[in-house]
């Protein structure tokens, strides 16, 4: 007999429960298996040895018995994650059943929420919603009525304002007008003759008061002064404030060209005046051309200076000999000496010299075909004469009115 019954080395219970753990098959295999056994039991070590074919069946029986236990190894395994499997289910069956508990309070809220909605139709909720809508909608008219009326006052208010700003524009274009173009014009008159000049604005002095002088036709000079024995005598000179108000002053004169038709004079008063011509560059001069706007302003017939509006209608005109500009402003006996002026810049570029005639015996006044002397011809003689500086000043500055104390 053998000494190590294999039988006794796997008890027959782990062999019954391997065969219930993996069915049918399982049971079989291993009824066939505890047949061989019992056999090989039974058979004596000395017939084993003899036989060869036994040897065979024992070594086949130790290759099954190893195929076994490693079975049962994965078995075991297969158990402990069932049971893992089998936790894992039935957390998920508690979850299930929380779930559905919610599910059903909800569906209850829900059916709750219904009632609660049709009672609202049909109770005094509703009606309540009806007139707060119905007030609502009253109330969104009277606002959209009141904002277009609102839109419309606006709407006007701002008319009024563009009005109110145009006219502000134009009245402060009115003062800056007489400021710079009847401001600084003056009336020169005499005995036998009347005629205009043009302020330039104050200039400091070494002895702390300002220079003053003005520019005119030396012929209106020559005119009132009768002949050239007298020129040391004052020229009477009438200065014109923005109110209206006149004032006589005495001017000196300085230095004058018969050729050109100009004189410098010097008002005897050391006081800053408020006005002043402002005279164009010599670059701004040779700009002019025909059709220039222009301002011709003067004293004409002894009247308060007048402006009148024309253009620039020749830059090349020769009378015996001279060469002058042309306008056609309307322009007449008086203001001669007077300013022309850009009409933009109201820069002063010219001295009214005469108003072109024709006729010999009884000459006929054309008001539209005045006769300029450009201040390019006047630069030229103030630098001859020591007063070139005066080229190109800039226009007088109001004088601020000091604060009341």
């Amino acid at each position: 007999m053998l000494q190590l019954p294999l039988f006794r080395r796997f008890p027959f219970y782990a062999f019954t429960g391997l065969s219930v753990a993996t069915g049918w098959v399982g049971y079989t295999s291993f009824d066939l298996f505890q047949q061989r056994v019992e056999r090989l039991e039974t058979t004596g070590l000395e017939e084993v040895q003899e036989n060869g074919a036994l040897r065979v069946d024992l070594a086949d029986l130790h290759r099954e018995l190893g195929g076994l236990e490693a079975e049962a190894a994965r078995l075991r395994d297969s158990v402990a994650q069932t049971s893992v499997l089998r936790e894992r289910v039935g957390l998920l069956e508690c979850s299930l059943g929380e779930f559905q508990l919610a599910l059903e309070h909800q569906n209850g809220d829900l059916d709750e929420l219904r009632a609660l909605r049709g009672r609202l139709d049909e109770g005094p909720v509703n009606s309540k919603l009806a007139e707060l809508e119905h007030n609502l909608r009253n109330g969104r008219d009277k606002l959209d009525e009141l904002v277009r009326s609102a839109l419309d006052t606006g709407h006007r208010a701002e008319t009024r304002l563009s009005e109110l700003e145009q006219r502000e524009a134009r009245e402060r274009d009115l003062e800056r007008r007489w400021q710079d173009l009847m401001g600084p014009t003056v009336q020169i008159s005499g005995e036998n003759s009347i005629g205009s000049g043009v302020l330039l604005a104050s200039r400091p002095n070494d002895a702390g008061g300002f220079d003053n002088y003005l520019l005119t036709a030396w012929h209106v000079v020559r005119d009132i002064q009768g002949d050239l024995e007298h020129l040391d005598m004052p020229v009477p000179v009438t200065l014109y404030a923005r109110n209206g108000a006149k004032r006589e002053v005495s001017a000196k004169l300085l230095r004058y060209d018969a050729d050109v038709d100009a004189a410098l004079l010097e008002l005897e008063t050391s006081e800053r005046l408020d006005v002043g011509a402002g005279l164009a560059s010599r670059e701004e001069l040779a700009q002019v051309s025909v059709f220039r706007p222009i301002y011709a302003v003067g004293c004409p017939l002894g009247n308060d200076p007048i402006p009148t509006l024309g253009e620039v209608s020749s830059v090349q005109h020769e009378v015996d000999g001279k060469s002058y500009w042309m306008i056609n402003a309307p322009t007449y006996i008086g203001n001669s000496g007077g300013g022309i002026f850009d009409a933009e810049s109201h820069e002063l570029i010219g001295i009214f010299s005469k108003i072109y005639n024709y006729g010999t015996s009884r000459p006929t006044v054309v008001p539209h075909m005045g006769l300029v002397v450009p201040l390019t011809k006047i630069y030229a003689w103030l630098d001859g004469v020591g007063y070139g500086e005066l080229a190109g000043a800039p226009a007088a500055r109001p004088i601020a009115a000091a604060a009341p104390r």
